[in-house]
């Protein structure tokens, strides 16, 4: 998983992992993402983002396959102070799941 601060176009993009509990995800010990761009207007936020297909490291990334795969999303009501996410950043109920196929190849 990972974070980006949007406001008004991408600040920052951290590279992250989740527990199976609902708390603050800490960081990856390697950062393996590339921001391509993204931009907040009139209410959306968009970013663009590149990943390699294969688990980057084992135990904090999942691979990239050929299903659906589930991205989940959450936002605060406000713009963190920092240059990254704090404990108290907590988006509250504003969070959700889609199902979306990603990527597909022929081996």
């Amino acid at each position: 998983m990972f974070a980006c601060l949007v406001f008004p176009v991408i600040r920052i993009c951290k590279d992250r992992h989740g527990a199976s509990s609902n708390t603050y995800p800490p960081l990856d010990p390697e950062q393996n993402i590339e921001v391509l761009g993204g931009f907040e207007s009139n209410g959306w936020t968009m970013f663009k983002f590149s990943r390699q297909i294969a688990a980057c490291e084992s135990g904090y990334d999942r691979e990239i396959k050929t299903n659906t795969e589930r991205f989940i999303w959450a936002f605060g009501d406000s713009d963190p102070t920092g240059d990254d996410l704090a404990g108290n950043d907590y988006h509250g109920t504003k969070r959700g799941f889609e199902n979306a196929l990603i990527h597909a190849y022929n081996l």
